[in-house]
């Protein structure tokens, strides 16, 4: 059985921007998509209130000093190395 390109229905996907969350500017809202590292690096984040699917602030991104973002009620710093394995959008 054959099927024509008439009858294949394309997938319909959210027009979402997936980013590391270091190239996020201050000031900004995102939601935590996934965290590309080891286990130990995620089991970190996640002992910070850091996991997918949560929405925090990015507070400051400035060249140079850490990267400080708002969790809830909390102030979080974390390295630029962490920031660019963090997926937001």
């Amino acid at each position: 059985m054959q099927l024509s390109a008439l009858n294949v229905i394309p997938m319909v996907t959210p027009n979402t921007t997936k980013m590391p969350l270091a190239m996020v500017e201050t000031g900004r809202v995102v939601r935590l998509v996934e965290i590309t590292a080891g286990k130990n690096l995620k089991t970190r984040l996640a002992d910070m209130g850091l996991y997918p699917g949560m929405e925090f602030t990015v507070i400051k991104n400035t060249m140079g000093g850490p990267f400080i973002i708002a969790v809830k009620e909390s102030r979080i710093a974390i390295g630029r190395g962490m920031a660019q394995k963090i997926m937001v959008e």
